[in-house]
């Protein structure tokens, strides 16, 4: 499942590479975090980090002539940091690192040595624990951020299924289940198990009700449990070896003192659960604070793995949020009481290469019933594809055997979100089975957009997604202002919503026929930025993706 992440040869650039290595054995450290350092004082400082590679080597070009510090982390090693290094104009300086285990001493205290790193408050004063939690926090750190950088540079190739349940309870059985594939190719967007950003949660809080008494729920992902705003929000705690834990070590958190209040935002707390003798991080689990009633079965949980070469991934999640909820003393729907529970699993397999590939073949229609031209069809974490011809027809050979997932996706529906269509099909060696799509109609997309709720036919729908230029991440929690471009007019529109952890923001019922302007609001209203105009026509459904610079 490891996709090979070379850094290219380039003319000029100021290059630090070397190799990690454990001191005492020699051994290569796979998987180390190696961070460049700019080492200036002004508002330029940046970093860049990569993973040693399975030999422990590594490589990262530099920004330019300059100096740099060199910082190395790996699982139970001291942290690493170097001294100046003064990069000269196409030097390519090699810098070997070889780590030191933490030295244990007394009841099994780790001792961190010179390097400081983020210390996380304890949640008890005078607390004997400090550096044993400090130790483990450190640990856990390094692991969200190769996972990170795994996720970034895509080392790992993932075939990741996302579901959504509906649970009844007391009996807990699920009595509705929707399932939705995805591989690499379809990054950025659903597939990736993503927050709001850790300023955003620590703000908004990590559930609140939306108009109509909607509830959202947000998890926690690897950037928001490394940001400031975290370890400035809770104190941590060790939570040694629980029987249903046995041999792992939970390093418990909570929201600190002035975020239990009555007026303060949503929190969560919960365990980072982390082996107890190697130090590997192994999962996470959650759940919601300022949520009432029966809570048992409410919260989250994240599963990491590791592949040998080093990178992280998240292997599984899962949200588990209550259908109806009593919030301080407010009532939300009624209903039978049960659970709606969003999650996802990495499928891993390799392919059997003594058995026979079979073929798919079938049709594309759009939502008109015409064949649909220049629909991609895939199968889902393979490379396999095909493209439908006029006739709205595809073909697909060489396909493994076993449970695949087929998807079709079209140009015209990539930027509202919506596919063409997916299906699961169970093949037998050497068959051909036929797999057919049909796209949703205008009607159709609208309602999955606006979750079924209906608007007058002269009202159309936006779709708006944000990503960051550079890294093609979602941007999630950002104010966004839909409004007509000539406010004075006397049917003038204005909507603002923020995007969510997908980095998308849906307007339902806007006006049709009517020049409108998309634009990311200013600081009490001052100094918004432009980002789209339209003049959505009657009954349509339109979806943009805009690109901006983070921050």
């Amino acid at each position: 499942m490891l996709v090979a992440g070379l850094v290219p040869a380039v003319v000029s650039a100021q290059t630090v590479r070397g190799t990690v290595t454990d001191r005492s054995s020699g051994a290569a450290g796979a998987g180390a975090v190696v961070i460049l350092l700019r080492d200036i004082t002004d508002s330029t400082v940046g970093e860049r980090s990569v993973l040693a590679d399975g030999s422990g080597v590594f490589s990262i070009v530099a920004w330019g002539p300059g100096t740099y510090r060199l910082a190395v982390r790996r699982i139970g090693r001291v942290p690493f940091l170097s001294g100046p290094i003064v990069l000269k104009e196409g030097e390519v300086r090699v810098v070997d690192v070889p780590m030191e285990p933490i030295a244990v001493r007394g009841l099994g205290v780790a001792v961190l040595g010179p390097v400081n790193i983020r210390r996380a408050t304890p949640c008890q004063a005078n607390t004997s624990d400090g550096e044993r939690i400090a130790t483990l926090w450190d640990d856990a750190r390094t692991a969200l951020m190769a996972s990170e950088i795994s996720s970034r540079d895509r080392l790992v190739s993932r075939r990741l299924v996302r579901y959504m349940r509906e649970i009844d309870m007391p009996s807990m059985t699920v009595v509705n289940e929707r399932l939705k594939a995805f591989d690499e190719h379809d990054i950025p967007g659903d597939p990736q198990f993503r927050s709001l950003s850790a300023d955003s949660l620590s703000v908004l809080g990590y559930w609140r009700v939306r108009a109509g008494m909607q509830i959202e729920f947000y998890g926690l992902d690897a950037s928001a449990l490394l940001s400031e705003a975290f370890v400035r929000d809770h104190c941590f705690r060790l939570e040694d070896n629980p029987q249903e834990n046995h041999g792992l070590v939970g390093l418990r958190f909570e929201p600190v003192k002035s975020r239990t209040k009555r007026e303060s935002p949503a929190e969560v707390q919960g365990t980072i659960w982390i082996d107890a003798l190697s130090s590997a991080l192994q999962s996470l689990d959650f759940s919601w604070t300022k949520l009432r009633g029966d809570l048992k079965n409410v919260g989250g949980e994240v599963i990491f793995a590791r592949v040998d070469s080093g990178p992280w991934f998240v292997s599984s999640w899962r949200l588990r949020m209550p259908r109806e909820i009593e919030i301080e003393g407010k009532f939300g729907t009624t209903g039978r009481p049960g659970l709606v529970e969003e999650g996802g699993l990495v499928l891993e397999g390799q392919i059997d290469t003594t058995r026979v590939s079979a073929t798919i073949d079938g049709e594309v229609r759009d939502g008109n019933r015409r064949p649909m031209e220049g629909a991609v069809i895939r199968i889902v974490g393979t490379e396999l594809r095909a493209v439908t011809g006029p006739d709205g027809r595809y073909i697909l050979r060489g396909v493994p055997p076993g449970l695949q997932f087929v998807v079709a996706d079209h140009a015209s529906l990539t930027d509202l979100g919506v596919r063409v269509g997916e299906g699961q099909v169970l093949l037998d060696d050497g068959v051909r089975r036929e797999v057919s799509f049909s796209a949703p109609t205008q009607g159709g997309i609208m309602a999955v957009l606006c979750e079924g709720q209906e608007y007058p036919r002269n009202r159309a729908t936006v779709r708006v997604a944000l990503v960051d230029s550079l890294t093609e991440r979602p941007l999630g929690g950002v104010r966004v202002r839909l409004a007509s471009r000539d406010p004075t007019q006397r049917d003038s529109f204005e909507m603002i919503d923020e995007t969510d952890a997908s980095g998308s923001v849906v307007f339902c019922g806007v006006p049709a026929d009517q020049p409108l302007v998309v634009t990311e609001p200013g600081a009490d209203g001052i100094g918004a930025r432009t980002l789209l105009e339209i003049t959505p026509r009657r009954g349509s459904a339109i979806g943009r993706v805009i690109r901006l610079k983070a921050g």
